[in-house]
């Protein structure tokens, strides 16, 4: 009979008591599930940011590839050119 508003008294001090723990009880559940929900998304951006840095590794690998590539044929292209001017002049 105490949860319920008392005829006698007139307070209705276990029905507020009871509506703030509810409330309380319903700010405790959403705080929870916020911080869970925080806890999954920092969980998706690290996985998200190591793939990320993976695949920038990757390219700049790929980059250097190519830098190097590029420089042994145009180096082979001055050489030939070179090779080819001298013969031209030598005759």
């Amino acid at each position: 009979m105490s949860e319920f508003k008392s005829s006698r008294t007139g307070t209705g001090a276990p029905l507020a008591a009871d509506k703030a723990s509810r409330e309380r009880a319903t700010v405790d559940t959403k705080y929870w599930e916020i911080l869970n929900r925080i806890s999954a998304h920092e969980a998706m951006y690290e996985e998200r940011t190591k793939t990320i840095f993976s695949r920038l590794a990757r390219i700049d690998a790929s980059l250097d590839n190519i830098q190097r590539n590029m420089f042994v044929i145009g180096l082979t292209l001055l050489t030939g050119m070179a090779g080819l001017i001298a013969t031209l002049l030598l005759k």
